[in-house]
């Protein structure tokens, strides 16, 4: 049998989404910083429940929007009130960004990097230092 591991996390693409940013602009790194908190958010709170030995629905769990993932780690302390606003923040942009209407110029220039570029770096953190996400295994050994 063949050993087969390809190892990637969250990092590497938001580090690919920021240094593309002055050709294609900050949508790839908004959408994949809510995706990113959102997924290894979830992977929090669905541990913090099983440790506690928690019956739910694993469907009602899986159901959950950043807000609602934001809101009950900030409830449950796995983050700070910090966290909680930058996950808030990225999750009303991204929001922007997908269900525009016309363009949005804060896409694109100074204006979207003092904005957003913070935002996509504070994403990179939280998700090292508060989710533990350095890295997703794929494969078999």
């Amino acid at each position: 049998m063949t050993r087969f591991v390809l190892e990637f996390g969250p990092g590497p693409s938001l580090m690919k989404a920021i240094a593309e940013s002055k050709t294609e602009g900050w949508f790839r790194g908004i959408v994949l910083s809510a995706v990113y908190l959102e997924h290894y958010g979830y992977l929090k709170l669905k541990d913090h429940s099983d440790s506690l030995k928690l019956r739910y629905r694993k469907g009602d769990l899986e159901r959950l929007s950043l807000p609602h993932i934001a809101l009950f780690l900030y409830t449950i302390g796995e983050i700070g009130e910090p966290e909680y606003d930058t996950m808030i923040e990225i999750n009303t942009i991204r929001n922007k960004v997908i269900h525009r209407k016309g363009k949005r110029k804060t896409l694109f220039g100074e204006e979207a990097d003092q904005e957003i570029k913070p935002l996509v770096e504070d994403t990179l953190r939280i998700l090292k230092e508060f989710l533990n996400a350095t890295r997703l295994r794929i494969g078999r050994i």
